[in-house]
């Protein structure tokens, strides 16, 4: 489960751009701010607050072991307070406020990429967990549960739809129709073939998201799974429950096949 290491304000080295970056142990999301940056840091964990928007969603989450090359300074720009890193081939640079706030998110990332290969280097270890590439089909079926009764009231906002990430392959759902019932219990039904390479190291990325109009969309939630739980004897897709908060459930069949080796 994604456990959250901290937060902080980080500008973009080229463009200037403020942007709320958030670490969690498996995952990094970047946001922009819509009001003041002092009345973010006011209002961001201000329970009594009034429930308006903050921030909105600048970039795809990025997974924390699918960082690389990362380096506490860039070799090019030269500058202390500068993080820079990786991922897939864009790469990003961004600027902390001090130099002691840099090292203190050099220290977190690193962090959450060694406990990451930790987990990593336990998966291998388990008994019975087959090597081998094959073919994993998907079946994204409904979810329920996703937002609080009171979010009725905002169904023309609420379109949610699944993103189930592998590697850079990307399976995304069709976008639930907006309706009371849709908005808390959608179904999608949306089936999808995703290659894997090592059933012992990889992990599906399934995050929900919010389909907006004029703006990006927002990411929600997310969960991984790791293809080493996945059954791999089944004749008939295995049917998964998924627990990403206590009331918000996400129901996927996959089932495995191997490619046949001479």
């Amino acid at each position: 489960n994604a456990e959250y290491m901290g937060y902080g304000h980080l500008v973009k080295w080229k463009s200037g751009k403020d942007l709320f970056v958030f670490l969690f142990n498996d995952f990094l999301l970047m946001t922009r701010p819509i009001i003041s940056k002092s009345d973010v840091n006011k209002l961001l964990f201000d329970t009594n607050a009034p429930l308006s928007p903050l921030l909105l969603q600048y970039r795809c989450p990025i997974p924390i072991n699918e960082i690389h090359t990362f380096n506490g300074s860039s070799g090019l720009l030269r500058i202390d307070q500068t993080i820079s890193f990786f991922f897939g081939k864009k790469r990003y640079s961004l600027r902390a406020n001090s130099s002691n706030k840099r090292k203190v998110w050099i220290n977190l990332m690193k962090e959450c990429m060694l406990d990451y290969s930790k987990v990593i280097a336990g998966r291998e270890r388990i008994v019975g967990c087959p090597d081998g590439k094959g073919r994993l089909k998907v079946e994204v079926v409904s979810g329920s549960g996703l937002f609080p009764q009171d979010a009725v009231t905002m169904t023309t906002l609420l379109r949610p739809y699944i993103k189930v990430t592998l590697g850079e392959q990307v399976l995304k759902t069709n976008v639930a129709e907006s309706s009371p019932e849709n908005v808390h219990n959608p179904v999608w039904k949306h089936q999808g073939q995703l290659v894997f390479s090592d059933l012992t190291k990889e992990t599906l990325w399934i995050a929900l998201y919010l389909k907006r109009s004029y703006s990006p969309d927002d990411f929600v939630c997310a969960k991984e799974m790791a293809l080493c739980g996945l059954k791999t004897n089944a004749l008939l897709p295995t049917e998964y429950t998924l627990d990403f908060t206590t009331d918000a459930k996400i129901i996927i069949k996959i089932h495995v096949s191997f490619f046949q080796t001479d």
